[in-house]
């Protein structure tokens, strides 16, 4: 249920706010990430997020040498206006911070005064600044401020689902999905706001992340900043993967330890991309172009050129997206395509480039997308989405043709084979036998002769191809009853120093999954495999069936004795394997029960009948059992049967 909470503070506060914001200058949204960093005093400064080119670290780069005045969190970008607006979190302040890095507050929080707001950003059409209200153990409530409400009225409603606690949380600037880290089990998570169900299904990651800022850019992709696995400061660069759920730590910067992130997805990104960065003269390459507006809508009459090295002759090109070529095209080395159309999503553009037998060297070049709003920045220039550099130029290395035996696996450590890949772009290849494929597949060792070449240059060689050095042995099937443990030990001819050994099982884990022997105790017929990897990644595996005998031979007595003489004294369950009786009840021949257990063992007389009811000796006769047993493999048998006592 929605609980609301207005804000209805005198008018001439408002006034003085409205005129004290219209001093602000907005930003220019080009994907930029921003990072809010409190110091121990409580103040708050707010800082880019860059790649150095050199190093490949991340840079911040303060947006005022001064800080903002406010401790700030729960940040996000709005692009209606292109300000930062967040959440003081100690006065609970509305803020809002322009260009100069100044936070002015523009309203009072109205809430449950035992949650914080840590966690925020602004919905992709710019109407509201979603916070997420946590207390100490998780998060409770997603909240509601209405930034076009001239009260910035707040409402806001329970969140349901798993225990979760996200130091931050982003839009996907593609789907409008809100994504959060959670830090108490160190996964991706949703949250839909508009049920304020919790969605949790990624898995953990396997080391304990907190991140502290996460940004999306143009193109869906997120990023976070946050801990450094096995240690105890935010100071590493993340990517993460919305399918899965990886994280991938691509980077670290300086310490960040309160901090919180938003960025500004909402505007059009361009990447200009080769599959590989090598190529040879006189063959042919594609050159993606890929577009993405995120801005909410059809951005029209753009202008994207791009020019080539002159070595670069372009071929052809294909574009889905409507626009007219002015300049250049195929035959060209340049080519400018004006008065285009780019609908919201994500758009691609391929471009078949012929180099020419001068090519030789590193080449750099970069495109240009103009005609853009005031408020995206009128030009943007293209990105290298291989590195973590904001617009940086795309590389092609162009070389002779030669051959680079250290980079092809020559190693057959499959019955499948081995698929010999030169990597070679752009070149023909001719094998021995005929075959014209780019790729050979092999099963053998043995020498093989192959001819590549392109349109001005050949060579003639021989690639040795080696058969698997090991072999890795479990041993034959085994046969165990339920309840022993069994031993596997591997034998491992040749194994070369610092193999690692993988155990696996078809019911999934394992006691060890490291070992060089593996003991276990298998409930039921069960498949245990190994895997030893040798240092240069060859992989053999073997495979055991252990097979579990489960016969259950169960004994009931058919009489006792209870005359104290040490023989046959209790009337109790015998079993070949033990098994837990769950219950056990004897009755007499008018069906009156006179003796009952519960959740005892077969095999121990102390649980059994000892001939009494109520302490007193019952007089021979014969007497009727029920009994439930639970064996091993979780199986539950119902027994029943007579039994005479005699004394």
């Amino acid at each position: 249920m929605r609980r609301l909470y207005v804000h209805l503070g005198p008018l001439f506060f408002l006034w003085i706010s409205h005129l004290s914001i219209q001093a602000q200058e907005s930003f220019i949204c080009q994907g930029d990430f921003y990072l809010a960093i409190t110091d121990g005093a409580a103040f708050t400064t707010v800082y880019t997020v860059g790649i150095e080119s050199d190093s490949g670290t991340v840079a911040f780069q303060p947006l005022n040498l001064t800080t903002t005045g406010k401790d700030l969190n729960a940040m996000g970008f709005r692009s209606v206006d292109n300000f930062i607006y967040g959440v003081d979190s100690g006065s609970l302040d509305v803020y809002r911070v322009g260009k100069d890095g100044i936070a002015q507050t523009v309203s009072e929080l109205y809430s449950d005064p035992y949650l914080q707001y840590v966690a925020g950003d602004i919905t992709p059409d710019g109407r509201y600044l979603v916070v997420i209200g946590t207390s100490s153990f998780h998060d409770e409530v997603v909240g509601f401020i209405d930034l076009d409400s001239p009260t910035y009225e707040y409402t806001e409603i329970w969140l349901e689902g798993p225990d979760v606690r996200s130091a931050d949380v982003a839009f996907d600037p593609i789907d409008g999905t809100l994504y959060g880290f959670d830090g108490i089990n160190h996964r991706l998570v949703t949250y839909d706001i508009q049920t304020g169900l919790i969605k949790a299904d990624y898995p953990p990651t396997d080391q304990s992340l907190l991140m502290g800022g996460l940004f999306f850019d143009a193109f869906g992709k997120l990023f976070g900043y946050g801990l450094v696995p096995g240690e105890n400061v935010q100071q590493a660069f993340y990517s993460i993967d919305k399918e899965t759920g990886a994280v991938k730590l691509e980077t670290v910067g300086p310490p960040a330890s309160r901090n919180d992130g938003c960025s500004c997805p909402y505007t059009l990104g361009l990447q200009l991309s080769v599959e590989k960065i090598e190529a040879l003269p006189c063959t042919t390459i594609p050159i993606k172009f890929e577009i993405a507006n995120s801005t909410g809508i059809t951005q029209n009459n753009l202008r994207l050129e791009q020019v080539f090295p002159e070595s670069f002759i372009i071929k052809n090109i294909d574009s889905p997206i409507e626009g007219v070529l002015t300049g250049g095209g195929p035959n060209a080395n340049f080519f400018t395509l004006e008065s285009l159309s780019i609908p919201i999503g994500l758009h691609e553009l391929i471009v078949e480039v012929e180099l020419t037998g001068e090519a030789s060297g590193t080449y750099a070049f970069q495109a240009e997308l103009s005609g853009l709003p005031g408020t995206l920045g009128y030009v943007l220039l293209s990105d290298n989405p291989k590195t973590l550099v904001k617009m940086d130029s795309t590389i092609v290395k162009v070389g002779e043709l030669v051959l680079d035996y250290s980079r092809i696996n020559t190693q057959i450590c499959s019955p499948e084979g081995l698929a010999l890949d030169p990597g070679v772009p752009g070149a023909t290849y001719l094998w021995d036998d005929g075959s014209t494929e780019p790729t050979y597949n092999v099963t053998s060792a043995g020498t093989y002769a192959v001819t590549i070449s392109t349109d001005c240059q050949t060579i003639e060689t021989s690639i040795q191809v080696d058969g698997v050095g090991f072999e890795v042995d479990l041993g034959p099937n085994r046969q165990i009853e339920i309840g022993d443990a069994v031993n596997i030990e591997a034998t491992v001819s040749s194994s070369p120093d610092g193999s690692s050994f993988s155990w696996s099982s078809s019911l999934g884990g394992v006691s060890c999954t490291s070992c060089t022997e593996l003991s276990e105790s298998p409930r039921t017929d069960t498949w245990y495999y190994l895997t030893v990897t040798d240092p240069d990644g060859c992989a053999v595996k073997d495979s055991v069936l252990v097979e579990v005998i489960n016969e259950q031979n169960v004994f009931f007595p058919t009489a006792f004795s209870p005359n104290g003489d040490g023989i046959n004294d209790q009337f109790f369950i015998h079993s070949k394997q033990a098994a837990e009786v769950v219950s056990l009840q004897i009755f007499d021949r008018w069906g009156n029960l006179i003796f009952r257990s519960k959740n005892t063992a077969t095999n121990d007389p102390v649980y059994g009948w000892d001939g009494r009811s109520r302490g007193r000796e019952l007089d021979d006769g014969v007497f009727f059992y029920l009994a439930r047993l639970r064996f091993l493999d979780e199986q539950e048998v119902d027994y029943q049967g007579e039994l005479v006592l005699l004394h």
